[in-house]
């Protein structure tokens, strides 16, 4: 990421230099701060039971890209919600980095070559599969793997890779967990997470005609050098290529998942299932117009929209919190600081639990409850805009998806019973209370991010902001007395 510096030199340079960054920087800072105050820049909100004082700052800017200054910001109580020692989370991704998938507009005629059928007789098959060490070029491997779950009457085919059996085994020592057991995975998918994400966020391609949805375990990163994933691993992906014909190093031509095989035996194994199962129902209601209503390619949904929605499948489909996203939330540094903001996709873990957060706080204060995120999969927009749309005709509390980003905020602050400003009958699940105040040398913050700060009472009510770019906007939260 670039920082701004003042720089003497010629104008012919400054105007070179600022087109290299335009070009060069996707988190390109906020240049339009200045140093006077903005009285109009901070709104008081009164909350009804809460005590104390806090300051939040929000940046309500919807772009993909962009730090905004946050000025002078308010001073911290020392000792006072000061950070966790919990810095680092080892949270997982699901999802591989974008540059290798296509969004291209997809054929409407199909595979020019057959599809290959598997059924629960196919006890062995070779899949290619998406290899992170050769992740530039040609980044994938062949797979040779072995079926372990599987019936006439299931709903999915899982496939190990082959000559894996002394990992597995190591894994599952180091665990007491159910779900050690492949038989137990296939039917939690089977009872659990294939007829509840279905009903309630749509159908699936079923590409090659099967009824069953193929998930292949393998070893994603056997060379240890998971570089594209730093401060997080890779527990799974869906492929898109594998189930409409675009332009692609390597297709499966099934409806499919992978997994990685290190999360077996981990809280991870099932959760991951429900949220990659859930990215292909929202790809295949999206892009294949006779699964849709508007009968029409949709487009793929923003990545940090699509994966919110897919967290909060699996939220649904077990019908209790993502423990890893709410711990993160309450201790994680980069949303504590505003390194990962609700509309910027950095690829770090630490997007997932924000995201997840978010969305799941939209749809509490929806009428439509998890109908919500069907309707949004449904959409003609692909960006906030059908999240917008959808929430503020539901709520009339909010007029857009500031109001929205900011309820969320303050909501995570001081979580009422009732009202915009809390998770309502899911507080309990989503309570936040005492989040930290940033890192004393926090000075911007990404798009839909949010910050904290505990000043006396005397400092908040005394507080104006100064010098915050246009997007940043304060929000005094002060006590009912």
């Amino acid at each position: 990421m670039w920082i701004s510096r003042r720089l003497r030199i010629d104008t012919t340079k400054v105007l070179f230099l600022a087109l290299l960054l335009l070009v060069m920087s996707g988190c390109s800072e906020e240049s339009d701060s200045d140093t006077e105050i903005q009285p109009s820049k901070i709104t008081d909100i009164t909350v009804a039971g809460y005590s104390g004082k806090a300051i939040i700052a929000v940046n309500t800017s919807t772009s993909a890209t962009g730090y905004s200054s946050l000025g002078t910001t308010p001073k911290t109580v020392p000792g006072f919600h000061l950070h966790s020692t919990h810095k680092h989370h080892r949270l997982p991704k699901k999802d591989i980095p974008s540059s290798y998938k296509s969004q291209s507009t997809i054929t409407t005629q199909g595979f020019s070559d057959p599809i290959e059928t598997l059924t629960h007789v196919d006890t062995t098959h070779t899949f290619e599969a998406y290899d992170i060490p050769n992740g530039t070029g040609s980044p994938h491997l062949d797979v040779h793997a072995t079926l372990v779950y599987g019936s006439s009457s299931s709903k999915c085919l899982i496939y190990v890779e082959t000559g894996q059996d002394s990992l597995i085994k190591a894994i599952a020592s180091g665990t007491t967990s159910l779900d050690t057991d492949w038989d137990s995975i296939g039917e939690a998918f089977d009872t659990q997470i294939y007829p509840r994400v279905t009903e309630k966020f749509g159908p699936y391609y079923d590409i090659d005609e099967n009824e069953k949805v193929i998930f292949l375990f393998y070893d994603v990163d056997p060379s240890g050098k998971d570089t594209a994933f730093a401060n997080g691993f890779l527990a799974g992906y869906f492929w898109p290529q594998d189930i409409v014909p675009v332009s692609s190093t390597y297709t499966n031509k099934k409806d499919m998942v992978y997994m990685n095989l290190l999360t077996y035996g981990t809280t991870e194994t099932l959760q991951t299932l429900a949220h990659e199962y859930t990215h292909l129902v929202a790809y295949s209601v999206r892009r294949i117009s006779s699964l849709n209503s508007s009968e029409t390619d949709l487009g793929i949904l923003d990545t940090w929209l699509n994966e919110g929605i897919a967290e909060a499948a699996a939220h649904y489909a077990f019908d209790e919190p993502i423990a890893n996203n709410i711990s993160a939330m309450k201790t994680g540094d980069p949303i504590r600081d505003g390194e990962v903001g609700i509309f910027h996709w950095t690829g770090s873990g630490y997007n997932y639990p924000l995201v997840y957060s978010f969305v799941q706080y939209a749809r509490i204060q929806s009428t439509s409850g998890y109908d919500l995120f069907s309707d949004i999969i449904q959409h003609s927009s692909k960006t906030y805009t059908g999240l917008e749309a959808l929430v503020t005709a539901e709520n009339d509390s909010f007029s857009d998806i500031s109001d929205i980003v900011r309820g969320f905020h303050v909501a995570n602050i001081v979580n009422q019973a009732s009202g915009i400003y809390g998770y309502k009958d899911e507080r309990t699940d989503f309570s936040f209370l005492n989040l930290s105040a940033p890192d004393s040398s926090t000075t911007r913050i990404l798009p839909g991010a949010g910050v904290n700060f505990y000043p006396t009472d005397e400092d908040a009510d005394n507080f104006i902001p100064e010098g915050s770019g246009s997007s940043i906007h304060y929000y005094r939260i002060n006590a009912d007395d």
